[in-house]
Parts: structure tokens; sequence; C-alpha cells
């Protein structure tokens, strides 16, 4: 897959402007589908192999992070599991992102192409599934959810594409990063 290549290529380039948690092995990725009962699409499972979870430049990508336990961002298994439960993500979706305005990037596993990859939906929660400032700490991930009076409380739950799949959704996201950078 070219878009697996220029990445690869990307990350090594400006390795100085990255800090990622990878490489993970296969039988932990295995143990991560198991326990969010779902499989990972190919090209998520390179990221993760390669990389783990971590940041480039400003460009935060959830994904597996060494210790199982840890409850915090990027911990991409951890953040699935959390907006499953306070904020009823779909079951099939694989939190991989926060967009800075209220929403997660994820994966959505419910609809694989021809070639096994799944698109990247925007998931937006409504204010009534958030948990309240008070019960968070600053480290969680509903430090990121945005509360506002302002929004719709019937806004309904329907998936934003923004990418046809995550090595696309990936280097889309390094690209504008490098522009920031250069």
């Amino acid at each position: 897959m070219k878009e697996l290549d220029q990445i690869d290529r990307i990350m090594k380039k400006y390795e100085e402007h990255t800090d990622f948690s990878g490489p993970v092995s296969d039988s932990r990725i295995q143990q991560e589908e198991a326990a969010l009962e779902l499989k990972f699409p190919v090209d998520y499972r390179h990221f993760l192999k390669q990389y783990g979870a971590g940041v480039f430049e400003g460009c935060e990508i959830y994904g597996i992070v060494p210790e199982k336990d840890t409850k915090a961002i990027p911990n991409g298994m951890w953040a699935t599991a959390y907006l499953r439960e306070k904020m009823q993500m779909p079951q099939e979706y694989i939190a991989i992102g926060f967009d800075g305005f209220g929403g997660y990037y994820c994966i959505d596993t419910s609809c694989p192409g021809k070639d096994g990859l799944c698109p990247v939906v925007l998931f937006v929660s409504s204010p009534k599934d958030a948990v309240p400032v008070d019960e968070v700490s600053v480290d969680d991930i509903a430090s990121h959810v945005d509360i506002s009076e302002n929004m719709d409380a019937d806004v309904e739950k329907r998936p934003i594409v923004e990418a046809e799949n995550f090595a696309v959704f990936l280097l889309e996201q390094l690209k504008e990063e490098i522009d920031r950078i250069i």
C-alpha cells in the first residue's frame, strides 16, 4: 500500500518531530482486538506494529501504549472503551484521535471495503452524553469533550467520513503537520 510506504518515509525523515511508543507485538495487538471484540484493519495494524501510539509534531494518534492499564491519551484502547461506556460510541469504532472541537476520529470497522480497509469517521456525541467536567481529571479524555450549552441536544450521532481508510487519514494528518513545521 503506497500510503503506508509514504508514512514510513515521513516518520523516518522527520524522526526528531516524533514521539511514539511502538513497536507493538502481534500478540499484544491480538489481545487488544479481543478486548475490544473487533478486528483491526491491516493499515492500522501496520501503524500499531511500527509505532504503537504517540505524536508527530502536533498530531496525536491513539493506539497501543506499553502499559495496558494506562488510562490516558494516547492509549486508544482505553479511549475506545471509555467512549463506548461514557458517550455511547458505536462498538464498531476504534478511537484514533481528537479533532480539537469535541469530536473523535474513529476507524469504523462495520463497513470494510473490498480490500478489508475501513473508513475513518468523525464521532460527535451530543452534550447529554458528556461527562460533567468536575468528574474528570485533566489527563482524562473527557477533558476534550465540548459540553457547550449552545449545542443542539438532539444532534444525531451520524458519522462524518473523514478518509477512505486509516492510511489515507494518517498521511493527510502528517502532511498538514509538515506544512506547519517547514
